[in-house]
């Protein structure tokens, strides 16, 4: 499988998943909210950023991301690592997936 099915197919995922997370944030359970955006949206954005610049290390996921990342990537990732509240998990849940669809977008070059 190449680089950009592998986006494109964690792509396709995270549309679901970014309903989970919604629909846990509506029901007021914040920690499902919090697991489901942690585990699956942000995963899956380090997933396709390192497809974008490291692909040889696509399964590392979060491992050794400050080393091999720019300083840029890593702020911007640590910014929507941050939440504390209902609205900022919205707020960051939308940053991740409009930059996880550019990313994509990007491998499509």
């Amino acid at each position: 499988v190449n680089v950009l099915e592998q986006a494109k197919a964690i792509q396709a995922k995270v549309i679901l998943y970014r309903v989970w997370v919604l629909k846990a944030l509506r029901r007021g359970h914040w920690l499902e909210a919090t697991s489901y955006y942690h585990e699956c949206i942000l995963e899956s954005l380090a997933r396709v950023l390192r497809l974008r610049y490291t692909p040889e290390k696509f399964e590392y996921g979060f491992k050794h991301f400050d080393q091999d990342m720019s300083d840029d990537v890593v702020k911007q990732l640590k910014m929507l690592v941050e939440i504390d509240s209902s609205e900022r998990l919205e707020s960051n849940l939308n940053q991740a997936v409009e930059w996880l669809n550019e990313t994509v977008k990007a491998l499509e070059k």
